[in-house]
């Protein structure tokens, strides 16, 4: 396998400390360092825990790390970081621009969303929702009506209005640059952690702490459908491209795949260790993604996991499939956002530049730069290539 360039320059011994990081965490018992081992190194995918931890070395560990970083070998992978030093340059470091945009002190980002434009929202535990110009940090709206903090913002797909979730049981609907809440849609008993529009802007989608996913017509305000079988907060639901299904995740550890008009779920998969963050919908709607604690790549016609995503080394946000279908943008609580190969499931990228969690992270509208926020306000634009 062909190196492939880091994101910036590293030391060789911070990858060792890595390496010897996993191999402690995994003799000690970690659920996480063992998935990693599991599913990182072939020689301990069928073995008993027990005979792994008895096989184990370092030289295994490193390995893994050197996979996690899309190298087949830690010789590969160690070469390539001396030619790095010995060369005396970072390695392309595809950061293009920061800006902070001007919360308060005491404020954190929960949720943000960016328009196609230079705009982008925020939510948070203080405050209202916020309307920002993500070039300069200036604050150029806020939007007065929620009670109580903000986990969930979407923008329309005209970039026209936007929903925002709270934890006061409402979603709302606002006009982006008038200002004005147009609509509040009520009939949840739990907090709203999830917002989002039909691809064709006519039908929007809250997912609750009452465990139920509620579909709404935007117009009217009539609540259509409630899907009923979560067993957990529900921290995601998305419409697939085609607007028969739905998809979702929550706090049970489990990814459902329901039909729109029935409400009727036709899978339920159990998916991650710890709860489910988010959902997407592969253009060929057969194929999704999820993640909470790593991703997964699924197979929503037979329920099956095609592939599993380790490198993250905290909860997974955000995660995003590119418009050719052959990568994935995900956003992480570690502070790093990570661009992956569908294929092969390697770590084609890891983009440092935050010093918080990161919780948002997308492609621009023409594909050619990403964005990405974090919880201190900080937002970057990176150029991927």
């Amino acid at each position: 396998m062909a190196t492939k360039r880091l994101p910036t320059r590293v030391s060789l011994e911070y990858y060792r400390k890595q390496a010897k990081t996993l191999l402690k965490a995994f003799l000690a018992g970690d659920a996480a360092a063992a998935g990693r081992v599991k599913h990182g190194h072939p020689r301990f995918a069928r073995r008993s825990l027990a005979e792994s931890r008895r096989a184990i070395a370092l030289h295994d560990a490193q390995w893994i790390v050197a996979r996690e970083h899309g190298f087949e070998s830690w010789p590969d992978f160690s070469n390539h970081i001396k030619r790095i030093a010995a060369a005396g340059f970072d390695d392309a470091s595809p950061l293009i621009a920061a800006t902070q945009i001007e919360i308060g002190t005491d404020d954190d980002v929960y949720v943000c969303s960016f328009s196609d434009g230079n705009e982008m929202l925020t939510g948070g535990e203080r405050g209202p929702v916020s309307l920002w110009d993500r070039k300069t940090g200036r604050r150029l709206t806020t939007f007065v009506g929620h009670t109580a903090r903000v986990w969930g913002v979407a923008y329309s797909p005209d970039n026209r209005r936007f929903l925002s979730g709270g934890f006061d049981n409402t979603m709302r609907l606002w006009d982006v640059h008038g200002g004005k809440c147009l609509r509040v849609f009520e009939g949840h008993t739990g907090y709203l952690r999830s917002c989002e529009w039909s691809p064709d802007g006519s039908q929007v989608l809250s997912g609750s702490g009452d465990n139920t996913i509620r579909l709404w017509d935007v117009e009217s305000g009539i609540c259509l459908q409630v899907f009923e079988g979560h067993t957990g907060a529900v921290y995601h639901a998305v419409m697939s491209p085609d607007c028969k299904l739905l998809l979702s995740t929550a706090r049970d550890h489990t990814v459902c795949v329901w039909d729109v008009e029935s409400g009727r779920r036709l899978r339920r998969l159990k998916a991650h260790r710890h709860h489910g963050q988010h959902v997407a919908w592969a253009a060929d709607v057969r194929r999704a993604l999820s993640s909470g604690p790593d991703i997964q790549l699924w197979d929503t016609q037979t329920g099956g996991c095609l592939r599993t995503f380790y490198g993250h080394a905290e909860t997974i946000r955000t995660v995003e499939w590119s418009a050719d279908q052959r990568q994935i943008l995900s956003a992480s609580h570690d502070g790093t956002v990570r661009l992956w190969d569908v294929q092969t499931g390697a770590c084609e990228r890891v983009l440092r530049g935050h010093a918080a969690g990161v919780v948002k992270a997308v492609w621009t509208a023409d594909g050619r730069s990403l964005l990405s926020c974090d919880w201190q306000g900080r937002v970057c634009v990176w150029n991927p290539s």
